[in-house]
This record gives structure tokens, sequence and C-alpha cells, in this order.
């Protein structure tokens, strides 16, 4: 590893556990009862779908650096009820459990980011691979960064705010 790469893995590396740190205290006293309810007259995306389309992009991430391998089959399943532009449905029933959608997201985002470290240097200035994200993203160090970082950060703060709508104290860090 080159002390560039170090440089650039850290820089995504190092804000992506903070905010994985951040996800598990926004979620660790939620009921799981509760966690697949939007609050009373608020549009908002509840935790289970929040965890849940988190849950599922860091695979994409695997994939686009070459670690295919260590892509768990389950986030391509979810993608019928989390993927981008899916409607958060009230109520759990269509979703798998707050503790299964929660374990997975921790699970992919750690795995993710472990995995940034095998990354050539140079593979971080090549195109990003998404067509339809080469318009915010242009390589693939950009697309890394924005699903790790500005992504996270994006649902993590609508989770700060459905915990505030139904009356939870904000996340102790």
């Amino acid at each position: 590893m080159t002390t560039t790469q170090s440089m650039l893995v850290s820089a995504i590396a190092a804000p992506s556990r903070a905010l994985l740190g951040l996800g598990e205290a926004l979620c660790k006293d939620v009921d799981p009862a509760k966690a697949g309810a939007k609050p009373k007259g608020v549009d908002a995306n509840h935790p289970v779908f929040i965890y849940g389309h988190l849950s599922i992009y860091p695979d994409m991430v695997l994939g686009a650096i070459g670690r295919s391998d260590l892509v768990d089959p389950k986030s391509e399943q979810w993608h019928e009820h989390f993927m981008h532009g899916k409607d958060c449905k009230d109520g759990c029933g269509d979703y798998p459990s707050f503790k299964e959608v929660v374990a997975h997201w921790k699970n992919r985002y750690e795995t993710a980011i472990n995995a940034l470290a095998d990354v050539d240097e140079s593979a971080f200035a090549g195109e990003c691979p998404f067509e339809g994200l080469r318009s915010r993203c242009a390589t693939l160090g950009d697309m890394v960064n924005f699903m790790l970082v500005m992504h996270t950060s994006f649902h993590l703060g609508q989770m700060s705010t459905w915990r505030r709508c139904v009356g939870m104290s904000p996340a102790s860090l």
C-alpha cells in the first residue's frame, strides 16, 4: 500500500467508521416493535426502511472496487424493498425485522470499509462504473466516498429526525 493510497483510504474510511458509530447510536434504543412506523402526521422514512436502504449500497461499492467475492446475495434480494426510488411503507409487515436489517447494515458497511485497504490507488481514479451516478461522481473514488460518507450521512440524518418526531431524545455517542 502506498502512502497516497493510505491517505485516500483514510479520508474515506475514517468518516465512514464515525458514521458507523453514529448509526449504531441512533438505533440502539429504538423499540423494534415501533421501528417500522412512520411518525404520526409525518411522511418520513422509518428506521427499518432507513437501515434496510443503507444496507444494500455497501455491496455496490464492493462490486465496484473489485471485491464481488465479499458481496452478500441478501442485499440484492432486498432491492425490491429498499432500492432508491422505493416508497417507505408504514408498518413492518413487508420488511425484514429491525434486528435483521441493522445487523445486515452493520456487517455490509464494515465489510466495505475494511475492503478499501486492498484497493490499488490507481483504481480510485477510474471512471465511476454506474452511469446514473456519473453526473455527481465522475470517478470510482468519488462514488465510494459518496456512498459510504455522504449517502450514509443523509440517511442517518433522517434517522435522527425520526427519533425526534416520535419523542425520542438525541442519540448519545
